[in-house]
């Protein structure tokens, strides 16, 4: 079991909505960006979501990122996996990412939306109760991840509930 140490926050001033993993995988740590597998339905959601092509660089991902205020992070910072699966995570080796800090640095985000049962759980689990939040609607996502086996019509239709939902 190795240490997995997840990135910095992708967000800006214009930033609404957060989109929050659990940690990255091992593809997309190597290669430092987030959503990094090709299996990985991500960027193909938010690219149906907003009826315009990504390009495959990452520099143009980002840039499509802030274009449309969205803010990607994950919730746990640190910890011990074996592995890419969010299931294989030691829970006791956990080290959570300064969500309260980044709201307070960024108030422009009104939404939170949790990329698979495991980051909300895990945000629940660290942040539960926490006013800072009180005011950001929260909201589950189906996983992009491969290994929810879902069709993208299915996680496109879930996902736009974020980015139609009032504040």
């Amino acid at each position: 079991m190795s240490i997995k140490i997840g990135f910095e926050p992708i967000i800006d001033d214009q930033s609404s909505i957060l989109i929050l993993g659990t940690l990255p995988g091992d593809e997309s740590i190597i290669k430092g960006e987030y959503y990094a597998k090709n299996s990985n339905k991500f960027w193909e959601i938010i690219s149906h979501i907003h009826g315009e092509q990504i390009n495959l660089d990452y520099e143009s991902r980002v840039e499509f990122l802030h274009r449309h205020g969205i803010a990607l992070w994950d919730v746990i910072k640190k910890a011990k996996r074996i592995g890419s699966k969010d299931k294989n995570i030691c829970k006791s080796s956990i080290i959570f990412n300064d969500l309260e800090g980044l709201i307070k640095m960024y108030p422009s985000i009104r939404k939170i939306g949790f990329n698979g049962r495991t980051a909300e759980k895990n945000f629940i689990r660290r942040f539960k109760g926490n006013p800072v939040f009180s005011s950001i609607q929260l909201k589950y996502l189906m996983s992009s991840s491969s290994a929810y086996a879902r069709k993208l019509e299915v996680k496109v239709e879930d996902w736009q509930k974020l980015f139609v939902a009032k504040t």
